[in-house]
């Protein structure tokens, strides 16, 4: 069996080399119980589309943690929930646009990683999909927006604010917008 996962904090994530996080310690933790104790080198930390991609060709293999959306159930065999995640719209601090309802969201371009639920969800709340931008990373999506190639950019809120301090060293760079 093979288990893979995204750099997503503080669910799984890799630590000096180590893959750490939430989710990681409650999979080793239920396979422990279950007499199947994993080794390191069968959880891979991969982009977010490729870990997709690879539970979704490849037998034996779990993605963890993901969002459960109607589109995805008959993909995956599911287990869980592991813990609950809001997806949020993000911006820079200086000057940021109102947000009150999706509708407004039209007026933006906005960054999401390739393959995030936080695509799908978008296009449920009918934000123009010519509106939206996938990079291949989160650290990829942070870049364009501190760079202004898109002028939002959605992402889970703890995730988003971890990887945000990690790319512009200031927790307090993006300020969030609107919750999905």
């Amino acid at each position: 069996m093979m288990f893979v996962s995204e750099d997503y904090p503080p669910l799984n994530y890799v630590e000096n080399g180590t893959i750490k996080g939430i989710s990681v310690d409650i999979l080793r933790g239920v396979l422990r119980e279950m007499d199947a104790p994993v080794s390191s080198d069968t959880i891979r930390v991969l982009p977010w589309s490729k870990a997709y991609e690879t539970a979704l060709l490849r037998n034996n293999t779990a993605v963890f943690a993901t969002v459960r959306l109607p589109e995805r159930e008959p993909l995956f065999k599911w287990a869980g929930p592991l813990d609950s995640e809001r997806k949020v719209i993000f911006s820079l601090r200086d000057n940021p646009p109102a947000i009150a309802s999706p509708a407004d969201l039209n007026h933006y371009t906005i960054g999401v990683v390739k393959d995030d639920s936080a695509h799908l969800q978008l296009l449920e709340l009918r934000v123009n999909a010519s509106k939206i931008y996938a990079y291949p990373t989160a650290p990829s999506l942070i870049s364009a927006a501190q760079e202004k190639a898109i002028d939002l950019w959605c992402y889970g809120e703890a995730a988003g604010r971890y990887m945000s301090r990690k790319v512009t060293g200031d927790p307090n760079y993006f300020v969030v917008l609107y919750a999905l």
